[in-house]
């Protein structure tokens, strides 16, 4: 098995490595702080840094080789309000993030897993949804975008069943404005592919 090369030490600076729960405030200060869930090398996570310098962006990764490529893209456009983080999504939610710290968390183009037999592997289940809206701040936002006419409709269905979410698709959250029309590598490689891929949003109670 190919190893990886210790990262050097002025990447770790970009990276968080979680030992249990985490305190936001001694990351980022008093910012509002947001996620970029499934963040793979960084490019959505700094877009958002730079769009939103006034936020504390979090990328949040489960693979590390990514997670090193992404503090590298961190690192070279200087974003000092980004952090990333090596997770799952399931764990980040259930364990590392503290109840109503975040002011709106993002998932783009997540794994749909388009077979049928495979609807259990995917992320948005009504468990994950609820972990999600005690992370969120109340009026928090949960934005999603997915290229999958299939995981459209099971994201909408799942997050629906939580009554604790309204639908919000202009994408505010806490007097912040997000703009849906960012993009991610995915995004891109998918309209290069005459593929949609449309947002969908809501708000925590």
């Amino acid at each position: 098995m190919r190893r990886l090369k210790p990262p050097a030490p002025d990447l770790l600076e970009q990276v968080v490595i979680p030992a249990g729960p985490i305190d936001l405030g001694a990351i980022f200060g008093e910012c509002p702080v947001v996620l970029d869930v499934g963040c793979a090398r960084a490019r959505y996570t700094v877009k958002l840094g730079e769009r939103y310098p006034e936020l504390g962006v979090l990328g949040v990764e489960n693979k590390l080789k990514r997670v090193l490529a992404g503090a590298k893209r961190v690192a070279a456009a200087g974003r000092e309000n980004v952090r990333l983080l090596c997770a799952r999504a399931e764990g980040l939610f259930g364990e590392i993030l503290p109840p109503a710290s975040v002011l709106a968390a993002f998932f783009i183009c997540p794994d749909p897993w388009p077979k049928r037999r495979h609807g259990r592997r995917r992320l948005f289940q009504p468990d994950f949804v609820e972990m999600v809206r005690r992370a969120l701040v109340p009026g928090g936002g949960l934005f999603v975008k997915t290229d999958d006419p299939g995981y459209y409709e099971w994201i909408r269905e799942v997050v629906a069943g939580n009554p604790r979410f309204e639908p919000c698709p202009e994408w505010t959250a806490g007097g912040t404005a997000f703009d849906p029309t960012i993009t991610s590598y995915y995004e891109e490689r998918h309209a290069a592919e005459g593929r949609e891929t449309r947002p969908l949003g809501w708000s925590a109670r």
